[in-house]
This record gives C-alpha cells, structure tokens and sequence, in this order.
C-alpha cells in the first residue's frame, strides 16, 4: 500500500463488514437476516451506502445472505456480487449481466482466484454447507480474510494465506482457531458471528477468555457499527 494510505473496516453486524481502501469498497455477508439468539439486526444499513465495489458471499443461510436487499444494492450501485454456486443461482437473472460471478473452488481447502475492478480475491473452499467459501481479498494494498462460518480452520494452509492486514474470524469451538491465528500472524484479528448476548461479554473482556487458554496476539474488540482505520503494519 502507498505510503499515507489508508484503510478502514466497519462490522456491519453478525458475520457482516465493510472494507474500504484505495478508493474500493467491498463487503461481506453484510446482508442478511436477523435471528434471535443467533444474528442481531445490523448495526448500520447496507442499503444506504453510497458506493459498493464488489459483494462477497460466503454461503447461503439466511443469517449471511438476503438475496432481495442485496439485489437492490447491487442495482443501485452496480455493484458487482461473488459467490459459490448456490448463491449465484439464487440471484441468476436479477444483477446485471457480467456483474455476477460464481467462485467454486474443487475441494475442501482448495482455492480458486478472480480480479473484479482492480479487486484480487481467492476463494477457498471450507467447511460448514456444501459450498461454503472463505476469501482473502485485497484492494488498494490492503489484504484481509474472511472466514465465514468455516468449523474447520485446519484445512486451511496459512501459507497461502498470509500476509495479511486483517482477519475476520468466528471463534467455533474445534474448529483450531487459536492455533490457525498464532500460525496466520495477522498485524490484526477481529471476532464476527456473535449473538447480541455474546457482543456485551466480548466488549467486556469475559467472552474469549472462557473459550481458550490464551488470546492470539493482535485482538481488536469492535462493536457491529464500529470501525477501524489506519494503515497496514
């Protein structure tokens, strides 16, 4: 990234956030449905952006994907929109033609690559439905990750993942997240997927504390419609 460039990040609300940097924006799962106990309502309103790039999709539950507001998004900004097929075929017909991409890796841990407006995105392949995505994007020099609701990190090859600026993870017990943090080494890592309950136990310190023996290096504690800004490390 150029020297004095910057990026910022905002969550959106469950597994949902926001990325801007070198003039791109980007969001993941940032429309989907609330459900009690499991997904609060988001903190902000996908719908009011005034500029969206490129919308990524992890998989198809409802509480990571809306097909009807993130079509009107799409529409209204042009946005173009990445999924694994599932996701794609839900919204076949309804984003503009050339708008629409299907992402499907081979296999598990395996990854697939695409641009999208001078964006770079790597699609791996990992565990929870049948086509469920992870990505590592990176726009304007900026590089993150995002893991979706993967249940099993150690499929993953960090290697060919890293380095990266942030990573956006959801703490599934056995699913080796610690572990997968301490190996990937990002200059940055923020929980997603918490209930509104969980939300007031991490914000105070007592949620990751009951879930592992020692917290990775490079936690950031953010509330859905807070943000970060700065520039790489």
């Amino acid at each position: 990234m150029p020297a004095g460039a910057s990026a910022k990040f905002r969550l959106v609300g469950n597994a949902g956030v926001e990325v801007t940097a070198g003039g791109r924006v980007v969001l993941v799962d940032a429309f989907y449905r609330p459900f009690a106990g499991v997904a609060g309502a988001p903190a902000l309103d996908p719908l009011a952006l005034d500029r969206i790039d490129l919308i990524l999709v992890t998989h198809l539950h409802g509480d990571h994907f809306d097909a009807p507001s993130l079509i009107a998004a799409a529409r209204r900004t042009g946005a173009a929109v990445a999924g694994p097929g599932s996701v794609v075929g839900a919204l076949s017909s309804k984003v503009a033609p050339g708008r629409l991409l299907t992402l499907e890796p081979p296999g598990p841990g395996a990854s697939c690559s695409a641009a999208v407006d001078g964006i770079a995105v790597r699609a791996f392949r990992t565990v929870h439905t049948r086509d469920h995505n992870s990505y590592r994007v990176e726009l304007g020099g900026f590089r993150f990750f995002h893991d979706g609701d993967n249940e099993d990190t150690v499929a993953l090859n960090p290697e060919s993942i890293r380095p990266l600026d942030a990573l956006f993870i959801g703490t599934w017990q056995g699913s080796g997240w610690p572990g997968f943090i301490r190996k990937l080494k990002p200059a940055r890592w923020v929980v997603i997927h918490l209930s509104d309950g969980e939300v007031e136990e991490h914000s105070s310190g007592k949620f990751l504390p009951g879930l592992c023996d020692s917290v990775p290096e490079g936690l950031l504690v953010l509330r859905p419609g807070e943000t970060w800004e700065g520039s790489p490390s």
